[in-house]
Order: C-alpha cells, then structure tokens, then sequence
C-alpha cells in the first residue's frame, strides 16, 4: 500500500481518538426534566446554551432515569408521589451525591465552566457554584439560630440554580441523608396526599406534605452554611430571565 494512503489513515485514526478521548474526559452535567410533558421552547432554546460550559450535558428524564439510579440506592418509595418540582429537588441531590459533576436548572448559560472545574479538581474544596446576592434567597427553617447566622451571611452560600460537586463529600453524604430522613418522616402523608401539580406545596386545602424550599433549600444552604471552607464561590449567577 501507497505509504501516503497508510500515512493519511493514520492521522485520521489519530485524530478520531483524540475526539473520542476529549468527548470521553467531559466532566457531565445533569439538568432534570421529571415530567412527561415535552420542554417548553424556551426551555429547550435552554438547554443547547448548557453546552456552554464544556460539559457533557445530560438531560434525565423519566424515559431515561433508571439508567442512572444505582442498585444499591435505589430512589426512595415516595418518590413517585412527589411533584415534579421536588422530584428535581430531590435528584439533583442524588446525583450530587453518587455522581458529581455539574448540575444546572434548564436557564441560559454563556460561560465556560472548564476552569472553574479545574479550579475545584485540583484543590481540597468540594463544591463550586455562585455567591448568593440576598438573605432574601436563603431558604430559613426551624432552627432560629441557624437562620441568623445564614441572613448575617448569606454571601458565604451558594445558590441551587446551578453548581458543580465533586461526589460523596460529608457535604453530600449529610445532605443525602437529611432529605432521606425527610422523606421516610413524611412518606404516609405523602402516598395519602400525593401531588396534584407541578409546583405543587402544602396548603390547608390539599395537605400535600412539603413547602416548596423544604426538599431543597432548607437542607442545603445550612449545610453550605456548615461546610463553607470547603466551597468555591467562582460561577457566574443564573439567569433567571424567561426561562418557562
């Protein structure tokens, strides 16, 4: 054979393994769609700006999701019952937890996330995401102390329209734990007033057992709150313009 035929095939294997390699070495990010409705244009317009970032994004959906729930943790039996709201809540924190990587809500992203991910992998921090701007963002509890020490410093949190994790921190290991508590405590109540809607939250008519930062909010932000030493503050903030 013709040594330029070999030389050409040659570099183009070469080249078809580098793209291969570089597509591979993509650190992930997941984005959640837990209804069975189709995107919304604006959404799906969304969700081609997530490429952004560099990362290889992953749209879950109930058609592909149990190629992603783990064996050994499966989703918790109330799931089924959640809103679809809160069964983002709630995934996003699964995968956080058992994966890492990169998590955004289906909103415009114009920036690169690459040397934030870098950034975060070569340092002894766990997370990265954007400063919150308000204590008026900050999802408060019961605890009153917490709740003070978070509105005096609710620039040290992060907010949860979008970060980056590295997996199986204490950060995510407690969080995992704290909404698994919370849904075996309020499993009856859920399976005997499942949600009716989309954002659907408790109200003295229909007593949907969960508020509608109590899956997420609530349990992170003291969490990030606890562990701030550990989280990068790096991300630009989320836009939170026409997105529905």
């Amino acid at each position: 054979m013709n040594y330029k035929i070999i030389l050409f095939f040659g570099v183009l294997l070469l080249l078809l393994l580098l793209l291969i390699l570089r597509y591979v070495n993509k650190p992930k990010l997941y984005c959640f769609w837990t209804g069975n409705n189709p995107l919304t244009e604006n959404r799906k317009k969304n969700l081609i700006t997530l490429n952004n970032t560099g990362f290889d994004v992953k749209l879950i959906t109930p058609n592909n999701l149990n190629n992603y729930i783990l064996s050994k943790h499966p989703l918790h039996k109330g799931y089924q019952y959640l809103s679809e709201t809160h069964k983002s809540d709630y995934l996003r924190c699964y995968f956080m937890n058992f994966y890492g990587g990169g998590y955004s809500d289906i909103k415009q992203i114009k920036d690169s996330w690459l040397e934030q991910y870098k950034e975060l992998m070569n340092l002894d921090k766990w997370a990265c995401g954007y400063q919150e701007t308000s204590p008026d963002d900050i999802a408060y509890g019961s605890n009153e102390k917490i709740n003070k020490q978070m509105k005096e410093n609710y620039n040290k949190l992060i907010g949860n329209g979008c970060y980056i994790f590295k997996k199986n921190t204490l950060l995510t290991n407690e969080w995992y734990k704290q909404l698994m508590l919370l849904m075996d405590n309020k499993y009856d109540n859920l399976k005997k007033y499942p949600s009716k809607d989309v954002r659907q939250v408790y109200s003295d008519e229909y007593p949907y057992p969960f508020g509608w930062n109590e899956l997420l909010g609530k349990i992170f932000h003291p969490l990030v709150y606890k562990y701030n030493d550990k989280i990068l503050k790096s991300l630009s903030y989320v836009n939170m313009n026409n997105y529905r």
